[in-house]
């Protein structure tokens, strides 16, 4: 994400789409009540219209909309954002209207109040904190699944079947036939220039390696290859879990949520420096318990969510907010949309948790 405009005499601050992490971090950073201005295409009738003409030309409009509602559309690479018209053409004022916000679109954000949190999450976008990309194959002999290591989650970008079956495989030319599927889809998937990590089981995934690395010069990408006892997207967070991936992921933004919820899962369960649900973090909040606080991506846009964000603002306590995209966020989804890791034990020892 880029910062086009700063804060101007209107309040709105103009940002540029990169990839497909803005789109996940501008949901994030959008509250319904802000406004978002944009240039788009709109197809205007008269009033006196009494039907409208399919053939009717879309015109670019800027207009201005409150928004009410916010979705982040991974599977075509846009971000919705629905709400009702309150400047541009006169004709429309109070109308509703939905911009799909996508890839190189440029959209002017009027907030009355950034939270910390927000902040963090455009310094995190506009900064490059997490900007490096990594490609990822999980495979066997019968599937191969490409995918892309995003800040929010994983990204499936291709599947690729071998042909396998039964007496009728040739291994030697099914293989060359599945191996150099798998190449002409990177390429065409332009990784190029890239980390690409392979991971699956057995012979299948060093001999891919191999393959792929006698055509490195044409990708020019650096190939890596680690053993997994899962050959399908399962593969990927049991890599981020070893120790071999803290040279490779040290940036990327998943895998500190991989390694908080780790240690969060291991203080519940042997030493009990930690809890979860809305009430019990409310109580570590109340006597400087929490060290760190581990939030749902659904809880964070809730009245709740930002209450707690504001007591916690002066216990020094650090706040990171789990994608809902991802594994890590799917468990504190699980325990609440709460989690929080502790400086120490509550004082009554009450861990029956709400």
């Amino acid at each position: 994400m880029r910062i086009t405009e700063q804060e101007n005499e209107d309040g709105f601050t103009g940002l540029y789409m990169q990839d497909l992490d803005d789109l996940w971090y501008l949901q994030n950073i959008i509250t319904p009540g802000d406004h978002v201005r944009m240039t788009t295409l709109r197809r205007v009738e008269k009033k006196d219209d009494m039907t409208r003409s399919k053939e009717t030309a879309r015109k670019p409009v800027t207009l201005t909309i409150t928004v009410e509602s916010i979705q982040f559309q991974e599977f075509s690479s846009n971000l919705k954002i629905l709400g009702k018209i309150v400047s541009g053409d006169d004709n429309i004022i109070g109308e509703h209207h939905s911009f799909q916000i996508g890839l190189e679109d440029t959209i002017y954000l009027g907030k009355d109040f950034w939270s910390d949190q927000q902040r963090k999450m455009l310094n995190e976008a506009t900064e490059g904190l997490y900007k490096v990309k990594y490609h990822i194959i999980c495979l066997d002999d019968e599937e191969a699944i490409i995918s892309v290591l995003r800040n929010y989650g994983i990204q499936v970008v291709a599947r690729i079947r071998s042909g396998k079956s039964g007496k009728d495989y040739s291994s030697t030319s099914n293989e060359n036939n599945y191996f150099q599927e798998i190449y002409e889809t990177l390429v065409s998937k332009s990784v190029t220039g890239k980390f690409l990590l392979i991971l699956g089981q057995g012979f299948t995934r060093e001999s891919l390696a191999e393959y792929l690395k006698a055509r490195q010069k044409a990708l020019n990408v650096k190939i890596v290859t680690f053993p997994t006892n899962r050959s399908d997207e399962a593969a990927i967070y049991e890599f981020l879990a070893s120790k071999d991936s803290e040279s490779i992921f040290s940036s990327m933004r998943l895998v500190e949520e991989q390694k908080l919820m780790e240690t969060f899962l291991k203080n519940l369960k042997s030493n009990e420096l930690a809890v979860y649900g809305k009430e019990m973090i409310e109580k570590a909040i109340e006597i400087g318990a929490i060290e760190t606080l581990l939030l749902s991506e659904d809880a964070f846009k809730t009245e709740d969510g930002r209450r707690i964000l504001e007591e916690l603002k002066s216990s020094g306590a650090s706040v990171h907010v789990f994608s809902s995209h991802s594994d890590p966020g799917n468990v504190v989804k699980s325990f609440g949309g709460y989690c929080g890791i502790l400086r120490y034990r509550l004082p009554e020892h009450d861990f029956h948790q709400a």
